[in-house]
């Protein structure tokens, strides 16, 4: 009996062991993740943390953290059985990072919210789709909808808790807004698609072969590793990286340039460190804002940084969902703005919504495509998508004149059954 009690401690001590090694690192990304979601969304959004946890925290493993807010100091901490803990601090209109006095000193203008260029609903319209939408809601944590057709809002749903203006996380949707600040960039003559040599670190080696084309199309070579369940490339950059630039910088080449396609986060924090590199530091403070966000009435929206300033291309922007539609009109409109003003050359628009190549007919210049209806069957192949982790999506469809924005807590629903269904149901009226 000792015998069998001792091998049975035994295995319980190299349990315990085998967690601690494999789980213990972890948790410090546990809780910068929700430490600094749960401050975004607390100070900028104006949300409570029970609604915060529910509609944006509660799975594994971030479901594990403890969160505490410190009104005072604007700021929240995270802990897993009180290890590990992570705080984030709220920078008014930057949203939030790790550092409690950052070196970015630009102040975000306030702008009031407008449903321009949208018209209002019509209620039995709404009604109308509830009745069609509102599974997704109960069933698949779909916690924001948003239909636009003929620039006219057909169908507004929020979970409670949530309202019109709330600006909402859209993750991967971030890589489709840096492709329009490089976009914009080129329309300046900062850069174009074929510039290569683009860091001086890479002068020597075979990375000064790389252009702005591969970055935009992602498949330059760089090594990457973009596992977000795993402590990887993507989740050390995102949530222990001070300096992104620097990080992505160093990368190593794993590939030929253009000879190998793989998603990649620190490929588009890359182009907006290009970026930093070529304008002046104000002026890339300020260049979303006022180059993007405030021509499309998009008040709502900002991009995070790190602690060195750097906007976080890949990842932290937000927006209401009515702003995150404004910027899908733009690429709907090929790159005019409600007031017929040219935000991005038509060329960049064709360029972005164009294939890689013909072995991979799914993804652009950052954004998600349709073509050969590879991605949904039953919707038209010209159809284009900004997606992002969790099920956030920004659905652009051109022969139906319409926009879709949704936010969510899970992707794992038939997109091309919802797709459908609303087409259908927007028909059938």
């Amino acid at each position: 009996m000792k015998k069998i009690l001792k091998w049975f401690c035994v295995l319980v001590l190299l349990g315990v062991l085998w967690t601690a090694v494999n789980y213990y690192p972890k948790l410090e990304i546990v809780n910068a993740y929700a430490s600094r979601i749960a401050c975004t969304c607390h100070f900028e959004g104006n949300r409570s943390l029970e609604n915060i946890v529910e509609n944006e925290l509660s799975y594994f493993p971030i479901s594990l953290s403890s969160l505490e807010i410190n009104p005072e100091e604007q700021s929240v901490t995270s802990k897993v059985f009180g290890l590990q803990a992570r705080r984030s601090y709220y920078h008014k209109g930057h949203g939030c990072n790790y550092n409690s006095s950052p070196n970015f000193h630009v102040k975000s203008a306030s702008s009031s919210s407008t449903i321009v260029p949208f018209i209002s609903p019509d209620k039995k319209h709404i009604e109308t789709l509830d009745s069609v939408m509102s599974k997704y809601f109960l069933e698949h944590k779909m916690r924001s909808l948003l239909i636009i057709r003929n620039d006219t809002i057909e169908y507004e749903k929020y979970a409670e808790g949530l309202k019109r203006e709330t600006p909402q996380l859209g993750w991967s949707m971030t890589k489709s807004l840096s492709s329009a600040l490089i976009g914009i960039a080129i329309k300046d003559s900062l850069f174009d698609l074929e510039t290569k040599s683009l860091f001086p670190e890479w002068q020597n080696d075979i990375r000064s072969s790389i252009t702005i084309e591969h970055l935009l199309h992602m498949n330059s070579g760089l090594e990457w590793d973009e596992n977000e369940k795993e402590i990887s490339d993507v989740t050390n950059l995102l949530f222990r990286e001070k300096d992104i630039g620097i990080k992505m910088k160093a990368s190593k080449l794993e590939f030929d340039p253009d000879s190998y396609w793989e998603y990649s986060s620190g490929t588009s924090n890359l182009l907006l460190k290009i970026l930093r590199d070529r304008l002046d530091e104000s002026e890339y403070q300020i260049f979303a804002k006022t180059r993007l966000f405030d021509p499309l009435n998009m008040s709502s929206a900002f991009i995070e940084q790190d602690e060195a300033g750097n906007f976080i291309g890949s990842s932290f922007s937000y927006a209401s969902l009515l702003d995150w539609a404004k910027f899908g009109r733009l690429y709907l409109h090929r790159g005019l703005n409600h007031n017929g003003e040219r935000i991005l050359d038509e060329d960049y628009i064709r360029f972005s919504l164009e294939a890689v190549d013909i072995k991979n007919p799914q993804y652009g210049a950052h954004w998600w495509l349709n073509k050969e209806q590879v991605k949904f069957k039953n919707i038209s192949s010209d159809c284009f998508f900004a997606s992002g982790y969790m099920g956030q999506y920004l659905y652009v469809l051109p022969d139906q004149n319409l926009i879709i924005a949704c936010t969510g807590l899970t992707e794992k629903y038939d997109k091309n059954q919802f797709l459908k269904e609303i087409i259908e149901a927007l028909n059938f009226r």
